[in-house]
């Protein structure tokens, strides 16, 4: 299971997440994005 509490995420000045909860039971999941695929997106975030 994965548990998400009160997260928050800003960038500069401009809030994109307040205070966001998810809990995630056992399973199998994936990320959506329709802009770029998942592998272009996760290097874009995690490299900033």
């Amino acid at each position: 299971m994965l548990e998400i509490v009160n997260l928050s995420k800003s960038y500069k000045e401009k809030k994109v997440l307040d205070n966001i909860n998810l809990k995630l039971e056992n399973g199998l999941y994936g990320l959506l994005r329709t802009k770029w695929s998942r592998k272009e997106y996760l290097n874009e975030y995690y490299n900033r």
